[in-house]
């Protein structure tokens, strides 16, 4: 099992999308957001053989007190996905999120995934 601990601002729901000329797309939050979680997976698998088949994960998580810990799951797929760990994220097979605790107004959100390589 390897454990990744990111810390900084989670990006809320809401800022995921823009529209530009009539087209929904990434906005550029969300998009650092993933890469920012992305480069903490490639240095928490650091030595391991990439890509692996299918994995678990579990995530918990400390937020804000109007953070929804629901929402936090798809970047984090995204994220696993972009690091080069999985090839696609639908080759998680079980997701697990344990509910969240709650930190004071502006400390820095946390999310720490362990994931578990799945072997045949």
């Amino acid at each position: 099992m390897i454990t990744v601990t990111w810390t900084g601002k989670a990006v809320s729901v809401n800022r995921w999308h823009v529209v530009r000329r009539g087209r929904i797309s990434p906005s550029r939050e969300y998009e650092e957001f993933i890469d920012s979680l992305a480069w903490a997976i490639r240095a928490g698998v650091c030595g391991c053989l990439m890509p692996w088949k299918a994995l678990d994960l579990t995530m918990s998580c400390e937020l804000g007190p109007p953070a929804d810990d629901q929402n936090l799951l798809k970047p984090v797929c995204d994220a696993i996905e972009r690091s080069g760990l999985l090839e696609n994220d639908r080759d998680i097979k079980r997701k697990v999120i344990e509910p969240a605790t709650r930190h004071k107004r502006g400390q820095p959100d946390t999310i720490v995934t362990y994931l578990t390589e799945m072997t045949a």
